[in-house]
């Protein structure tokens, strides 16, 4: 069960660029709708169930992915925490540095 989420300053740093990106692209309406389901699949999806995202070996041990949109959160579960480490767009190359904090 998890018991608390904990969002990396590089995570929340994607979603202001995320937010910041999607109102210039298209607008505060549809940036803010798009930002309310990243948050929905944090607090809710994965609080709820922290094995849905797929298992990332290749990017480091216990590393984990939930597809939403066009971004993936990268995120861990370490001692009933979510540990959010980073949301990127799907066209990133993704390597283990790039989540390292």
């Amino acid at each position: 069960m998890i018991r608390r989420i904990v969002v990396s300053p590089e995570a929340k740093d994607d979603i202001v660029s995320i937010f910041a990106e999607g109102i210039v692209q298209f607008g505060i309406e549809r940036a803010d709708s798009y930002l309310e389901d990243l948050q929905s699949a944090i607090h809710v999806e994965l609080a709820q169930h922290p094995m849905l995202g797929l298992a990332r070996p290749e990017l480091g041990p216990g590393i984990r992915s939930l597809y939403r949109g066009s971004h993936h959160i990268y995120y861990l579960i370490e001692s009933g925490e979510l540990r959010i480490v980073r949301i990127l767009h799907q066209r990133m190359n993704v390597t283990l540095d790039l989540l390292s904090d």
